[in-house]
């Protein structure tokens, strides 16, 4: 028997058209879920990513914005108040004195006292002692003051700035020997013109001209320290405090609108320069 060829039948065009559509389903979706996939590892590792926080994150801009500068209250002057100070117990009291711009108050003893006095608008002092004849230890301070003006050996003198912004204060003087104590309104110190030299503990007022200052102080060594307070006398409020501790010397030149008071506390030489 010999077998010839034969058209497929209707039957097996549907049978086969059906495979195809098979084959070609199994396709498409291995397809659609590789795109699933990768836009579900996509999605988890920008969700894990918020979590933990970007670790580098930028910034959007690197433009800063600017913070305005704070606008300065004016200064105030001193305004007298009421203060009631009390005397350090087992240190007589002398009697009280008055300071005004046109008056001083001087106070002489022999051995320690304390001595009151008011100042009539409120406005710093000069103290100037001299123990120039004691003996033994002298100490100079006032009421309430953290540290004394002078507590050294004898003999000890010096002008010194107290800067007080109350009328009262009481003065104490611990030494053996006669002394004399001063205190004198700020109002009363002298203008010095041109380049001002001294040595020690001084107060002085610098007239000037000049808006700039050269302070030069050749050998700290010999003073131990070196502290200097700028006082506007108009008002009498500090305008800047200049000091170092430690070096062998200071030259320094400061942005200084004379006049001013210099209240310089040291030990050694010094020198006040005025420039344009």
């Amino acid at each position: 028997m010999s077998i010839g060829r034969s058209e497929a039948g209707p039957a097996d065009s549907y049978s086969q058209d059906v495979r195809k559509f098979s084959s070609g389903a199994v396709a498409l979706i291995a397809v659609l879920s590789v795109i699933a996939a990768i836009a579900l590892l996509v999605t988890g590792s920008r969700f894990l990513s918020g979590l933990r926080g970007d670790p580098d994150p930028r910034p959007t801009s690197r433009r800063s914005t600017p913070v305005p500068r704070p606008t300065l209250s004016p200064r105030l002057s001193p305004t007298p108040t009421s203060t009631t100070l009390a005397p350090i117990p087992g240190v007589p009291v002398g009697q009280p004195g008055t300071v005004t711009p046109a008056k001083p108050f001087v106070v002489t003893g022999s051995g320690p006292l304390q001595v009151p006095w008011k100042v009539s608008d409120s406005m710093p002092t000069v103290l100037r002692l001299d123990c120039s004849s004691c003996t033994g230890q002298v100490t100079l301070t006032t009421v309430g003051r953290n540290r004394p003006w002078i507590s050294r050996a004898a003999p000890a003198s010096g002008e010194y700035l107290e800067n007080v912004s109350t009328p009262d204060a009481i003065g104490v003087v611990r030494a053996t020997g006669p002394w004399t104590l001063t205190v004198t309104h700020i109002a009363q110190l002298k203008p010095l013109p041109g380049v001002i030299s001294g040595r020690g503990a001084m107060v002085v007022k610098a007239e000037g001209p000049g808006s700039r200052v050269r302070i030069r102080v050749p050998d700290i060594a010999l003073t131990d320290r070196l502290w200097v307070r700028i006082v506007d006398p108009a008002d009498g409020e500090v305008e800047l405090v200049l000091g170092t501790e430690g070096e062998a010397s200071y030259d320094e030149t400061e942005p200084i609108n004379l006049p001013r008071i210099f209240a310089v506390d040291a030990l050694g030489a010094w020198t006040i320069e005025p420039n344009p």
